[in-house]
C-alpha cells in the first residue's frame, strides 16, 4: 500500500472513531447528561426527569458518559448513578427503553 492510501486510512478511521465516540449522544435537559442521538422522549415526569424510547444503554454509551466527564458512582441492578461537578443522575434501564433524572439527594 503506498503512502496515501496509507495516511487516507488513517484519517478515515480517525474521524469514524471520533464519529462513534462523542458523534452519538447529545446532551439532555438532566443537567446535560448525554443521551442516544435516536432516543425518543417517552414521558416527561418533571423538568428533571424523562422517559426515554431506545434500545436501552450498552457499554459503549457508558464509555461516551465518561468521556463527556460522568463517572459512575453507585449502581444496583438496572439503576446506575452518575456524578459530574456536585450533580447526580440516576439512569434506570429497562426492556425498551430507560429514565433519566436528577437523584433526590440534590
Amino acid at each position: 500500500m503506498n503512502k496515501n492510501k496509507k495516511v487516507i486510512l488513517i484519517l478515515f478511521l480517525c474521524v469514524m472513531t471520533v464519529g462513534l465516540l462523542f458523534g452519538t449522544v447529545r446532551p439532555s435537559s438532566v443537567h446535560d447528561f448525554p443521551v442516544p442521538f435516536h432516543a425518543e422522549i417517552k414521558e416527561v415526569h418533571s423538568e428533571n426527569s424523562y422517559t426515554y424510547k431506545h434500545m436501552g444503554i450498552n457499554r459503549l454509551y457508558l464509555f461516551q458518559a465518561r468521556l463527556w466527564g460522568w463517572k459512575k458512582v453507585d449502581g444496583m441492578g438496572s439503576l446506575q448513578v452518575f456524578e459530574k461537578d456536585g450533580k447526580r443522575v440516576d439512569v434506570i434501564t429497562f426492556q425498551d427503553g430507560f429514565d433519566i433524572g436528577a437523584s433526590v439527594d440534590e
